[in-house]
C-alpha cells in the first residue's frame, strides 16, 4: 500500500504531463517552493527564456491547488515530525509516520494542531499532548514557530547523500546545526 502522499504525488505526475504545465503541479524543493510566492505568463502558450521544466519563478501561488494543498501537508508532517528533540526522539516520531495512512489533524480536524500559538509563548507541549484520542501518530500539536531569521531545515536524504540538519540565516544560508553530521 502506498503512502497517501506519494499516492498524490504520483496523481500529480500524472497531471503534469497530461496537461504539459509541470510547474502547476510539481516543485523542486519543499522550502523553495513555499520561500517563493511565484508567477506564471499571462499567456502559457508563450515562449519561456530558459531550458528548465519548471521556471526558476515557480513559488506556491504557481501550483495547482491540490499541488498546494500536499505541500501544505508535508511540510507539517515534517515540522510535526522533526521538532526539537533528541535524535532518537525524531527518529521515533518518523517511524510512527512510516504508514498507509495519514493523522486525523491532516485528514479530519486541524484543531488538535493549536496554528494559533504564537511565537512569544514560553511553555513547550510535548508531542501528541493535544492530540485525538483516537490518533496513534502521537504528533499535535504543532511546533512553537521560531523567530524569523533561524529556522531548522532538515533535507530529505536523496540518493547517494546521507541525512544532515542545518540552520538556515537571515540571508538565506544554510550552516551544518550543532552536532548535525556534516553532508557528505
Amino acid at each position: 500500500m502506498l503512502h497517501p502522499f506519494v499516492a498524490e504525488a504520483g496523481d500529480l505526475v500524472t497531471l503534469a504531463l497530461e496537461t504539459g504545465h509541470p510547474e502547476q503541479f510539481l516543485w523542486i524543493d519543499e522550502h523553495g517552493a513555499v520561500d517563493s510566492v511565484g508567477s506564471t505568463p499571462a499567456d502559457p502558450e508563450r515562449y519561456r527564456k530558459h531550458n528548465l521544466w519548471i521556471a526558476p519563478s515557480s513559488g506556491w501561488t504557481s501550483l495547482h491547488p491540490r499541488a498546494q494543498r500536499l505541500l501544505a501537508d508535508v511540510l507539517i508532517m515534517l515540522n510535526l515530525t522533526e521538532r526539537d528533540g533528541s535524535p532518537d526522539a525524531i527518529e521515533e516520531r518518523l517511524e510512527l509516520t512510516d504508514r498507509s495512512d495519514l493523522p486525523p489533524c491532516l485528514t479530519h480536524d486541524r484543531t488538535p494542531l493549536h496554528p494559533e500559538r504564537s511565537v512569544g509563548r514560553n511553555d513547550q507541549d510535548e508531542p501528541g499532548s493535544t492530540c485525538l484520542p483516537t490518533c496513534t501518530f502521537r504528533l499535535c500539536p504543532y511546533p512553537h514557530p521560531r523567530p524569523r531569521g533561524r529556522r531548522r531545515l532538515s533535507r530529505s536524504p536523496s540518493a547517494g547523500s546521507s541525512r544532515h540538519s542545518c540552520t538556515a540565516t537571515a540571508a538565506g544560508t544554510c550552516r551544518p546545526s550543532p552536532g548535525a553530521p556534516l553532508p557528505g
